[in-house]
């Protein structure tokens, strides 16, 4: 709460002295699409398949000066099914950020966050509770100050604060708070690499349960800038949770290796955390990603991208229910782009769901086609 508190009153002061500014940019955006889905539950028996029609509203807003950064993004997007009304959604979406550099060595950086979605969405691969398109809600924080000690070395905070709500009574998730305090300290070897320890802790607090479930880890983390196309980031440690009723000792790491080129980019990405979902308990993370991008000609781009997502049980503050929950999806996209300002879109992409209780691999295919439009900067 006290975080919460702190960082609404960071943005609010630093953006109210930007009122008097005179130089604000604002880029709308708008892209709607003719969306086909088979199994959109990823229900246990294949579904009928679905048509829709998606629309999505976007707004960005930005304030830059020499020492402060203001940038806030929003999106309303709505779809509509055309016969099983159930599955119509209404989803916004809400993020503010803000970066100060108070001196040449001390800086800090806020986050507010909101969202407001279905478990359709926000439980694949997490909890895997997708049967029935309930309301979900969050909220989140998070206060990041750093000092630049010397040329070599750094230490930089993370002070995390995130409430996801479930409001059907007949929701089979649970309302649950999660915060987290983290400490990072970096020494630059060369204009090239570095190396970090990271240290961080973190407390899940679940509604109508008098326990709360605790996690600590430590990461000893390596950067390195290959070449001028080529990064790479490596991290792996210890890692601790203690429930209401046991301890568990596990590890934590992360890969993470991208290369640009000017007509693409590639990128691999391979993780292991901690991570509460709305049954409320701590799971063990385990993901990878893959996304590649192809400029083929000046109007015309391709991407595909890969995922995996794996969430095992492993603290939990309502009594123990194992629950390993499988997610994979692969997808290929094309862009044309007629103008700066507009461009068609065609993707396609499968899904896949598999959980612990029942066994079975519940799937589905999706494809959308549908126009955009990006708008100009207005400066104001």
């Amino acid at each position: 709460m006290i975080l919460r508190v702190a960082v609404i009153a960071v943005l609010t002061a630093t953006a109210g002295s930007f009122v008097q500014a005179a130089v604000w940019r604002i880029a709308p955006s708008f892209s709607t699409s003719v969306v086909g889905e088979s199994n959109p539950r990823f229900l246990l028996a294949t579904a009928n398949d679905q048509q829709a029609i998606a629309a999505d509203l976007g707004l960005n807003l930005e304030r830059q000066t020499e020492t402060t950064n203001l940038m806030l993004n929003s999106s309303a997007a709505r779809r509509q099914y055309q016969e099983d009304r159930s599955l119509n959604r209404s989803d916004l979406r809400m993020n503010m950020s803000l970066q100060h550099a108070v001196t040449e060595r001390f800086s800090w950086a806020a986050v507010a966050s909101a969202t407001r979605d279905t478990t359709l969405t926000s439980e694949l691969g997490t909890s895997g509770e997708t049967r029935v398109g309930d309301r979900h809600e969050s909220a989140g924080a998070q206060l990041q100050p750093s000092w630049q000690l010397s040329e070599r070395w750094s230490t930089t905070m993370l002070m995390q604060w995130q409430s996801d709500f479930y409001p059907s009574s007949n929701s089979a998730l649970v309302d649950y708070r999660y915060l987290s305090a983290g400490l990072t300290n970096t020494w630059r070897r060369s204009e090239q690499d570095s190396i970090g320890v990271v240290l961080r802790a973190s407390q899940l607090q679940v509604a109508n349960s008098p326990a709360n479930i605790h996690d600590a880890s430590a990461l000893l983390q390596y950067k390195r800038s290959i070449s001028e196309r080529w990064s790479l980031t490596l991290a792996a440690g210890p890692a601790w949770t203690r429930g209401a009723r046991a301890t568990e000792s596990g590890e934590n790491f992360s890969l993470d290796i991208a290369r640009t080129a000017l007509y693409g980019a590639v990128s691999l990405s391979v993780d292991r955390s901690i991570a509460p979902t709305g049954r409320g308990y701590l799971t063990r993370r385990d993901s990878l990603a893959l996304q590649l991008r192809r400029e083929f000609t000046e109007h015309l781009t391709g991407t595909m991208g890969a995922r995996y997502l794996r969430s095992r049980n492993i603290a939990g503050a309502l009594g123990f229910a194992f629950d390993d929950v499988r997610y994979s999806r692969a997808e290929a996209g094309l862009n044309w782009s007629a103008s700066p300002q507009w461009s068609t879109d065609l993707r396609a992409g499968y899904s896949a769901q598999k959980q612990s209780f029942n066994g079975v691999l519940a799937s589905g295919v999706d494809v959308a086609l549908g126009i955009r439009w990006n708008g100009k900067n207005h400066v104001f």
